[in-house]
């Protein structure tokens, strides 16, 4: 998959020469303009189609193959998030030889932001907390687990590594759910998942002011040292992760559950014990 701006469709032409007839009509019109429904550039080789779809929760997409055609998509209209599998795709019904589609579902993927429309604004987030008994192995938890901590009925996060992916749907917005919220939501989750942790400070950065700026710098460096981290805590367990067949990616593994409500245990007991 290529991800990249419509800026830079020129870049792309004498790849296809199918591809070629759909980037000059892009080139040479405004597509906002364009009617709803199917627009045939040249037969069935060359086709536009416009059409309004409602975003679904990444639980309940499956993700797409074609094997014949290529697909250019962009949002006309507000942006979406979208998934791109790492893995083999598992189909989950036989294909659609006429659409020339298969669906299904696969293990890993990474994330990125459809349309980045003026609703869309670079986003950093800004974590500190204090606790007399905070740890490598408690560092590296929060840090694996901060993302699904923010999730809340209509808003979607995605991200891995460094990267950071927030949509909050129209629905939410109404509810009064923002950035701000979301911060509470976190700070607070964070608190009830690690009792050591007595005081947590969560904000969000948005848009390219310095701040975000100088965050945005340190950032390759956290990540970097966050790694080594991530080596050295499952050292400290007595495991060298570059030996596990999945390469220390515990999403992938079929025991992450178990893991995590085992080094729960452990640590709500800890946290017991002391107060004891």
């Amino acid at each position: 998959m290529i991800y990249d701006t419509l800026n830079n469709l020129p870049n792309y032409l004498g790849v296809s020469d199918n591809l070629d007839t759909v980037i000059e009509y892009i080139m040479a019109r405004d597509i906002t303009t364009l009617p709803a429904g199917r627009t045939r550039i040249d037969g069935d080789k060359a086709v536009v189609t416009v059409s309004t779809v409602t975003p679904q929760t990444s639980d309940k997409a499956l993700f797409q193959r074609h094997d014949n055609h290529i697909t250019l998509e962009t949002d006309l209209d507000g942006s979406e998030l979208f998934e791109v599998s790492l893995a083999e795709l598992t189909p989950t019904k036989p294909t659609d030889e006429a659409a020339d589609t298969t669906v299904g579902t696969a293990g890993t993927s990474i994330a990125g932001m459809l349309c980045e429309d003026a609703s869309s604004n670079s986003l950093g987030l800004f974590l500190h907390f204090y606790g007399p008994k905070l740890n490598d192995e408690l560092f590296y938890l929060v840090l694996q687990n901060f993302r699904s901590m923010l999730r809340l009925p209509g808003v979607m996060v995605k991200g891995a590594g460094k990267d950071l992916w927030i949509r909050i749907g129209k629905k939410a917005q109404a509810q009064g759910i923002g950035l701000k919220e979301l911060a509470a939501v976190l700070s607070a989750r964070i608190q009830e998942e690690f009792p050591e942790i007595e005081s947590v400070q969560a904000c969000f950065l948005r848009g390219q002011g310095p701040i975000y700026k100088q965050l945005d710098q340190v950032s390759e460096v956290f990540y970097q040292n966050s790694e080594k981290l991530k080596a050295k805590v499952w050292e400290d367990r007595g495991f060298n992760f570059k030996d596990c067949h999945v390469l220390g990616h515990c999403g992938k593994c079929a025991d992450k559950k178990l893991c995590a409500n085992v080094r729960r245990i452990g640590r709500l007991s800890e946290a017991h014990r002391i107060n004891q």
